[in-house]
């Protein structure tokens, strides 16, 4: 684990030296791994899981039951003593020995198989001794625990990953709206100078038209770019369960980004810490300990029971009616027409699924590794060229503004103009955003990012 944490310091220091700590992007972080609701539910279900471990090792306590029964009864079966038929002839030979009729002649006796009244209350004490099957299935629920809460750490890393995409984004679209204030700005301007051109008849009308044309239409810019941030927004205080309108503080610094050619070390950190591969590898286990749990099927199972408890037709509880029955219970399944047989067969498929499973997992993730790598690089060079497209189009602006004021400029250059440059603008803050979103994808597929695991009561 050590080992682990090192590669991970080492290759965020070397693949993205970071310029300064969002303090604030950070607390939000905090925020939405304390609160999201979709994070408790994982923990409630990491919480379930721990309780069925303490389930399956209280299997080995000894099971205490009380039971109770009364029943009443009518016909059966009867059976017949025929103790007339074996006495009256004894008793009739004493009688003509005694010269007298002492020994009287009785009648064959009949009982009811069941009684007309009775009761059993007992206390019963059933203790497993030998069961590899309890064994194994404590394993598997250890196995299944572990698996639980390696999803609520996939999970956080997921959310960190969302947090900050949607941070980026809600910062993104309040840039855009600036830049629609902005470029109204140079387009009321260009309006009082379109009327003051006109004025001095060195316009036509229609130039004024098409300048307050393109003020409507930024009009609307304004007004998609304020309905993206109300989206933005939502979304993002939905990841921390806030309300949905609540404000959203800025960012205080913007962490710089300078990618290295290190393809190998970043597949390598990805395959040794993403919690998927782990996820995959408890499954295995789990698979190993249910093949022994088949296999444990053709073992005996021994058992001890205890009971104590009182009998009779009427509930009386003293030492005349009460019983004691001591017992040992062995039960060995010898032929069960190789039904087990198949489910062993069964259980050895599902592992081998499993570890197949495992490795296409590897190769996707480095398959997703190689993408998102290059997918950065490419989003950093994009940054490049956007600032170097933004400052030549400033400079152009400049240049067709002053002409245009001037009147030595029409009004399709200026216009050309003024989008090219509002068009770099858009280019450079989108590009700019979209490298901290691309960075916040590459560091959940690498795993570079450390989350914390989730504190629970064990």
């Amino acid at each position: 684990m050590k080992i682990r944490i090192c590669l991970v310091l080492c290759f965020f220091l070397i693949y993205f030296p970071v310029i300064g700590q969002n303090r604030i992007l950070d607390d939000y972080i905090r925020e939405g791994l304390t609160n999201n609701l979709a994070l408790r539910q994982k923990l409630a279900s990491y919480d379930k899981s721990l309780e069925a471990v303490k389930e399956a090792r209280r299997m080995f306590y000894p099971n205490v039951s009380f039971n109770a029964r009364y029943s009443r009864a009518e016909g059966g079966r009867i059976i017949e003593f025929p103790v007339g038929d074996l006495l009256n002839p004894v008793y009739s030979t004493l009688n003509a020995l005694t010269m007298s009729n002492i020994f009287p002649q009785i009648e064959n006796e009949e009982f009811s198989f069941l009684r007309p009244r009775e009761h059993e209350t007992k206390v019963q004490v059933i203790q497993p001794i030998f069961n590899t099957g309890l064994y194994f299935n404590q394993k598997i629920k250890n196995e299944m625990n572990r698996i639980q809460q390696i999803d609520v750490e996939m999970y956080k890393r997921f959310l960190v990953s969302e947090v900050k995409k949607a941070y980026y984004n809600y910062l993104q679209t309040l840039q855009v709206r600036d830049l629609g204030f902005e470029t109204m700005k140079l387009l009321e301007e260009n309006i009082r100078v379109s009327k003051k051109l006109f004025e001095n008849q060195m316009v036509t009308q229609d130039v004024v038209y098409r300048s307050e044309a393109e003020l409507s239409k930024n009009e609307l810019f304004i007004a998609d770019a304020e309905k993206n941030i109300q989206v933005a927004r939502s979304y993002f205080n939905f990841l921390l369960n806030r309300s949905l309108d609540e404000d959203i503080n800025g960012i205080e610094s913007f962490p710089g980004v300078a990618p290295q050619d290190d393809l190998e070390q970043a597949e390598f950190l990805a395959v040794n810490n993403r919690e998927e591969l782990d996820l995959l590898e408890h499954y295995i286990t789990a698979s190993e300990y249910n093949l022994k749990i088949k296999r444990a099927q053709n073992h005996p199972m021994l058992l001890a029971a205890v009971d104590y408890g009182f009998q009779g037709e009427k509930y009386r509880f003293t030492s005349q009616y009460d019983f004691v029955i001591a017992s040992f219970v062995l039960k060995w399944d010898i032929f069960s027409g190789f039904q087990n047989q198949a489910r062993i067969k069964q259980a050895k498929i599902d592992k081998e699924i499993l570890t197949r499973q495992k490795e296409e997992l590897e190769q996707k993730i480095k398959l997703e590794v190689t993408q998102t790598f290059y997918d950065l690089k490419a989003s950093f060079q994009s940054v490049r060229s956007a600032e170097k497209e933004l400052l030549h189009a400033r400079n152009a602006f400049k240049l067709v503004d002053r002409k245009y004021r001037e009147g030595m400029a029409s009004l399709i250059e200026f216009i050309d103009s003024r989008t090219t440059m509002t068009q770099a603008e858009w280019s450079w803050i989108i590009t700019r955003f979209d490298l901290q979103v691309k960075l916040a994808e590459f560091e959940r597929i690498t795993a570079s990012y450390n989350v914390k695991v989730p504190e629970t009561n064990q």
